[in-house]
């Protein structure tokens, strides 16, 4: 037997239904293409023909030659799932492909413009051969003033060599927001890249509802949770443009884990 009167429930739903109601404006509902459960970053001076498929046939490779540790699990599940791994690395190794210029770049600030018009090209080969990933896409750097303009520089060589080749999709990522007008202002940015490269939308595969804001050491965190900096803003185009930061720890029901991981390439 509960104790608490009608009208706490009463005053409580008062208090809530106009943040349900601005909630589901902010957000309209599930992305409805597909999530993919990891992304690999790749330095933008590392992108390679074929890359994806070869990292594929290297995993096979040493799959064939060392086997499968000791996991602990049931001999039954692993004979059961072997051959879908084989099978996954063999057509899609990688889900989600993104062009790193930032942390995990290895170049100078001279030869960027070079590796970013170089790794578009490779993608956009690869896409057009359908050796791609399903996604892709590129990291810039942050949009704090020592690095905002470079930043923005090379998502524009980026996108727009993969528009002149048709590519209509790819993902941005925005790194290191430390404010929330970093995303507010970045949106107009989005908008003028998509008119400018014709690849459109840039939406993040990260869905904000999946989200928790992981501020880094010295960030304030958002004023108003992260909603208020990744909620959905009509583009140019009047198409639905999300700018999520890297800083996301997302959760997705796409992995069996219902965890979604990320991997960085390694750099020498």
């Amino acid at each position: 037997m509960t104790g608490l009167d009608e009208s706490v429930y009463t005053e409580l739903d008062r208090l809530l239904t106009p943040v349900d109601a601005l909630r589901l404006t902010r957000y309209p509902g599930e992305w409805p293409q597909r999530q993919p459960v990891h992304t690999c970053y790749v330095p933008a001076d590392a992108v390679v023909p074929g890359l994806a498929a070869a990292w594929g046939s290297a995993a096979l490779e040493a799959l064939d030659e060392h086997g499968l540790p000791d996991l602990g699990l049931d001999p039954a599940l692993v004979e059961d799932a072997l051959p879908r791994v084989r099978a996954k690395l063999a057509t899609e190794p990688v889900e989600d492909l993104r062009v790193d210029a930032e942390d995990g770049y290895r170049g100078t600030a001279d030869h960027e413009d070079d590796d970013v018009l170089r790794a578009a090209a490779v993608v956009a080969a690869d896409i057009a051969a359908g050796t791609a990933p399903p996604s892709i896409g590129i990291r810039g750097k942050s949009l704090e003033a020592p690095t905002r303009r470079r930043g923005v520089r090379s998502l524009d060589l980026f996108l727009g060599t993969l528009g002149a080749d048709g590519t209509r999709r790819a993902v941005v990522t925005l790194p290191k927001v430390t404010d929330v007008d970093q995303v507010k202002a970045f949106l107009p940015v989005l908008g003028a890249l998509e008119w400018r490269s014709a690849t459109v939308p840039f939406r993040s595969p990260y869905s904000p509802h999946h989200a928790r804001w992981r501020p880094r050491p010295g960030q304030s965190p958002w004023p108003q949770g992260p909603a208020c900096g990744s909620r959905p803003r009509r583009s140019g185009r009047g198409r639905w443009c999300d700018a999520l930061p890297a800083d996301w720890v997302t959760r997705s029901s796409s992995s069996p884990t219902g965890a979604r991981a990320g991997t960085r390439s390694p750099s020498p």
